[in-house]
């Protein structure tokens, strides 16, 4: 399953897709630019849109990429 962790800049930012890559496969980072914690209350419109490019984006597996062995 594509997953989407997305952090603020002056916060999380990428060690949000560090952490999930534990747990998930098809990770994309998402890292909203000025942003701290509160990603909706600081940047409702950048937010949203990583949200819909993430959407209207295939995934690796989508496009018929390989899965890993053992996924």
């Amino acid at each position: 399953m594509p997953v989407l962790p997305v952090g603020g800049e002056t916060s999380f930012a990428a060690n949000e897709a560090v952490v999930m890559r534990s747990a998930a496969v098809d990770v994309t980072k998402g890292v909203i630019a000025g942003a701290r914690h509160w990603l909706m209350e600081e940047a409702p419109e950048a937010t949203v849109a990583a949200g819909v490019r993430f959407i209207d984006v295939p995934s690796p597996r989508q496009r018929g990429a390989r899965a890993p062995a053992g996924t």
